[in-house]
């Protein structure tokens, strides 16, 4: 608890690691839901045309 890092070694690696793990958890998802949502549009399609 009492050593401090240094902020420049750790700051740009920490904070591109949470950013890219952001990034993927926000694209993973909008891929989710709109898999769903075109499942959904799939099946209220009418199947008569």
């Amino acid at each position: 608890m009492t050593e401090i890092p240094d902020p420049s070694i750790v700051n740009p690696g920490t904070v591109g690691a949470v950013v890219v793990l952001c990034l993927f958890i926000a694209v993973a998802l909008v891929i989710r839901s709109g898999y769903k949502r075109l499942q959904n549009l799939d099946r209220n399609r009418p199947d008569d045309n």
